[in-house]
């Protein structure tokens, strides 16, 4: 199949990785029509200062915000930084509704190598903002030992390009599962709960979640679409041959309108699997290279 495709080289780096932007925690809305259609194959965080009363703002903005303890006033950093989960078995680490040490406060997981936005700090516990594999914002209580300002996952990158210069971020944006399945599959995929303008670039987060006794039946390509909004744009492909987080760094072939993001496993079990995946450090550009 790659013989058919002008392929953009994602190469495997394993490198240290620390993100820089801050989130875009806008209200979800429906998002815009997508034409789900193949139309080509071309060939340690910085902080940003945020006053407290915004922090507060960005955790009742959490969808679980009224089922966890809420930071006290002088619990809340001045600004926001994102980490990283760090399971110490690369799974996932637990998240709590409370500050305290009960289990019993224990109420779901963060997976491994999952960005989270830190909003406060009670004793040995930081409150932070996350999305689940489903894409819902929540908000939990970790163990600050179990976050790291360096992403503990693998780094694709693109060989071929680099982003334009006067490349702006606008940081992580909203994303939501989409309903239909990607054209000639049973895959779903990202839409942007509003299209990013003339988007030159993304880090696209994804992560294979199911634990499989025959890994070799679902590890494998993956192939990386973007729709405009016209129909499905092929940009590259990865050699997932390792369960684990990961982050690809997309570099578009010229700047787009940026409404969804697909990706499409090739291997023998391409529907025996669940992921995650999420949009960060989205850029946008000048309109010409």
């Amino acid at each position: 199949m790659k013989t058919s495709k002008t392929i953009l080289s994602l190469l495997l780096v394993l490198v240290l990785f620390a993100s820089l932007s801050v989130p875009a925690f806008a209200e979800k809305t429906p998002p815009a029509s997508i034409n789900n259609q193949i139309k080509s194959s071309p060939g340690g965080s910085s902080a940003q200062a945020n006053a407290a009363p915004t922090l507060q703002s960005m955790f009742r903005m959490a969808a679980n915000s009224k089922k966890i303890k809420a930071p006290n006033a002088g619990d809340y950093f001045s600004y926001s930084f994102s980490m990283y989960a760090d399971a110490p078995k690369g799974h996932s680490i637990n998240a709590y509704d409370h500050w305290t040490t009960n289990d019993n406060s224990k109420f779901g997981y963060i997976y491994h190598g999952s960005r989270v936005y830190v909003l406060a700090e009670h004793g040995d516990r930081y409150c932070v903002l996350y999305y689940t594999e489903k894409n819902v914002l929540n908000a939990a209580w970790v163990p600050a030992d179990r976050l790291t300002y360096t992403y503990p996952g693998r780094v694709y990158r693109s060989a071929a390009r680099s982003l334009p210069v006067g490349a702006v971020s606008v940081g992580d944006v909203n994303v939501q599962w989409s309903k239909d399945n990607f054209v000639g599959t049973k895959t779903k995929y990202s839409i942007l709960s509003s299209p990013v303008e003339d988007c030159v670039g993304f880090t696209l987060d994804y992560q294979l979640l199911t634990k499989s006794e025959k890994k070799e039946l679902v590890l494998g390509p993956r192939d990386i679409y973007v729709n405009d909004g016209s129909g499905w744009t092929y940009v590259g492909y990865i050699d997932y041959d390792e369960q684990g987080p990961c982050h690809i760094e997309v570099v578009l072939s010229e700047p787009m309108d940026l409404l969804a993001v697909a990706t499409v496993a090739e291997c023998d079990e391409p529907n025996a699997f669940t992921y995650r995946q999420s949009l960060l450090d989205v850029m946008t550009g000048p309109t010409v290279y």
